[in-house]
């Protein structure tokens, strides 16, 4: 893969998953975030981002910094790209519940192009 340019923006590399640990105690069940490969091969992929977004990673890059030196020893440093305010992760169920006319969307969209290719 060629090396990103300011005309083409950047790329992204997914390397790890969250995964979630589950752990039964008596009456309470308790939820662990944990980080590790991912399930496949080809879950471990690049992907091309436009100028823009670099630009927006940027500045949300900055805003982590100053995030973990106001917070310093409270700011949990996972490295993570999208976290809470405090370095903490957030888990993966949440963003199905930010966004569920663009989860629905998408999967019409993805149902209506499978369609057509089988037709």
């Amino acid at each position: 893969m060629d090396p990103p340019s300011p005309q083409r923006g950047g790329v992204i590399t997914v390397r790890q998953a969250q995964k979630i640990k589950r752990k039964r105690e008596g009456a309470s069940i308790s939820y662990r975030l944990t980080y590790g490969t991912l399930k496949s091969k080809t879950g471990r992929r690049s992907v091309d981002i436009p100028p823009a977004l670099v630009e927006l990673l940027k500045r949300h890059k900055l805003e982590q910094k100053k995030d973990r030196l106001a917070l310093c020893p409270a700011y949990q440093d996972n490295g993570l790209v999208c976290c809470l305010q405090d370095g903490r992760p957030i888990r993966n169920d949440y963003y199905a519940h930010l966004f569920p006319d663009a989860q629905k969307e998408a999967a019409r969209k993805t149902d209506s192009l499978l369609a057509d290719k089988l037709t």
